[in-house]
């Protein structure tokens, strides 16, 4: 079984508002990717996880064409996927996004799971083409290989053990790949998508708002 847990339990401090509750083009921010890991087939039910006492997350994915269940989260984005792990008990296999990239389209989810069903676990990334620099404040410093440099994203998919094990060896992992990489599991790289960025700053959200009242994403 192919649990998706859908993270929304940040604060969102640097958004300036609560981004999963956030309207784009008449949605709520969470309800996007919710509605897109739903249509996915091979997702048997979907785990969102909001913050404690808050309760506005479960309105808003009210109704979802999939079986779904609302867990509270944690502190950080890690107590949060350990309380959904937790809270995922039966599950082969659990795919985890980030409700802060609302933009994830089919073609994304379903290449990571293809690569978890073939390698074990995967995660999608974009190679970086922009030129990477170190910076001392203000100033301009030594120019980095970008060769090899990967942007991740998520969704991420794992068997969910190796998921538990990973968050066992690296508490504070920033995403699960990292998690899973400390306890030894290869993670395959499948290609993401520009338009699953992820919405941080209030600039992001009028670019999402924008993308949306545009046409760009949601047809």
């Amino acid at each position: 079984m192919l649990v998706a847990i859908l993270l929304a339990a940040g604060a969102s401090t640097r958004a300036g508002e609560d981004k999963a509750l956030a309207d784009i083009g008449g949605r709520p921010m969470v309800r996007w990717a919710a509605d897109a890991l739903a249509a996915e087939s091979r997702v048997s039910r979907l785990l969102v996880i909001e913050r404690k006492g808050a309760h506005e997350v479960g309105e808003a994915v009210r109704g979802l064409a999939k079986p779904y269940a609302v867990w509270p989260g944690g502190e950080t984005r890690a107590d949060s996927v350990r309380s959904a792990l937790r809270a995922s008990v039966g599950a082969d296999v659990v795919l985890v996004h980030d409700a802060a990239r609302p933009f994830v389209d089919a073609a994304t989810i379903a290449r990571v799971i293809d690569g978890q069903e073939q390698h074990g676990a995967a995660a999608a990334a974009l190679p970086v083409s922009d030129t990477i620099r170190r910076g001392d404040s203000e100033w301009a410093g030594d120019t980095l290989e970008r060769e090899g440099v990967w942007a991740m994203q998520t969704p991420q998919a794992f068997r969910r053990e190796d998921l538990v094990r990973g968050y066992e060896a690296m508490a504070a992992a920033t995403d699960c790949a990292a998690a899973a990489l400390a306890a030894g599991v290869r993670v395959h790289l499948v290609r993401g998508h520009a338009l699953n960025f992820k919405v941080t700053s209030p600039e992001d959200l009028e670019l999402a708002r924008a993308l949306a009242r545009a046409g760009v994403v949601g047809r």
